[in-house]
């Protein structure tokens, strides 16, 4: 049988983030569309990883629970992320308001993934993470990516780094 993807149109993501009312979960939501990075993944993301002109992301470690792991789901999945101009602008100036992680409750440990799966049932409906990067996936599609480039942002194997440098 047919698998449901679940992705979403500009307009669905562009409403679920106005609904969004706090910064972080705006940020979280915008962050994983623009990147198509696991949630473990975005929720790991501490300040020293993005860089100082918001157009890159380092990513090296991942949530697992509620501990830091320095590595990620798969061993392709440590790599940089480029930023468009637009959204590096805007996660540039939310970073420099972070101290440590940049998706931290109030006593600064990483939010959690049940946490953030809440608000983001309650903000764009039923659907979970996934739907962020299989939008990205679409965008970079759309875009004309080379294939190469497309596995390397993701994190997927056949990668660059694998050697792999067919489109």
């Amino acid at each position: 049988s047919e698998q449901k993807r679940p992705s979403m149109a500009v307009s669905d993501l562009e409403q679920g983030l106005t609904r969004c009312k706090r910064m972080l979960w705006r940020m979280l939501f915008a962050l994983l569309a623009a990147t198509g990075m696991r949630i473990s993944e975005a929720l790991g993301l501490e300040k020293k990883h993005i860089s100082q002109d918001g157009r890159t992301i380092q990513i090296r470690q991942a949530l697992d629970g509620n501990t830091i792991v320095p590595f990620t789901k798969t061993e392709q999945g440590i790599r940089d992320i480029d930023i468009a101009t637009e959204f590096a602008d805007v996660l540039a100036k939310y970073v420099a308001s972070c101290d440590g992680f940049l998706f931290a409750t109030a006593n600064g440990k990483a939010v959690g993934q049940r946490n953030a799966l809440h608000y983001l049932t309650a903000k764009f409906g039923a659907g979970g993470f996934h739907r962020f990067r299989r939008f990205r996936t679409e965008r970079l599609r759309e875009g004309g990516a080379p294939g190469f480039l497309e596995r390397y942002w993701m994190g997927w194997k056949g990668s660059v780094r694998d050697g792999d440098y067919r489109g």
